[in-house]
């Protein structure tokens, strides 16, 4: 009975999580899309990137699947479809925001804030391309806090409390 139950167990976790394999298939996806992306390949970029988008979400891996949206919001921003990039780049950041506080070294942190950095930058360039000025200052003013957020996580706090004289 207890092989049975190891043996599903082993099961559940090759099925839930991605080989190795499936996560280089994943990334060489989103860098070909990268690579049509910067020599100007629009409609070419999008079907790697949305192929990578299906690998990663297929293999629950929610750092390459938000990374993914965030290359396509930027295949439509460079291509002025605003509308199409907003929801991309609204789910980069709703995925960065859900992992916030989950990375433990430092290094990790500042390489994750820098790459979810780029979601922000895109939604900010489309809403200023659109003439939506506030909303694109509520979205500056969003990236500025989740940075500060990221770099006070874990770190003991004091505020001194001033009395007036």
């Amino acid at each position: 009975m207890l092989k049975k139950i190891i043996s599903l167990l082993i099961l559940s976790l090759l099925l839930t999580h991605p080989t190795h394999a499936q996560q280089q298939n994943c990334t060489a996806l989103g860098n070909e899309g990268y690579t049509l992306e910067q020599q100007a390949k629009y409609p070419e970029a999008l079907q790697k990137d949305e192929a990578a988008l299906a690998c990663t979400r297929q293999n629950h891996d929610r750092k390459g699947e938000g990374t993914t949206l965030n290359n396509i919001g930027w295949v439509y921003q460079k291509q002025a479809k605003y509308e199409q990039a907003i929801p991309y780049f609204e789910q980069a950041i709703a995925i960065m925001e859900s992992r916030r506080g989950t990375l433990e070294r430092d290094d990790f942190k500042t390489s994750f804030i820098g790459q979810y950095m780029s979601a922000y930058r895109g939604m900010i360039s489309v809403l200023v391309a659109q003439n939506e000025p506030l909303e694109a200052f509520h979205y500056v003013q969003r990236a500025k806090s989740r940075t500060f957020l990221e770099q006070l996580h874990g770190q003991p706090l004091s505020v001194a409390r001033v009395s007036a004289t």
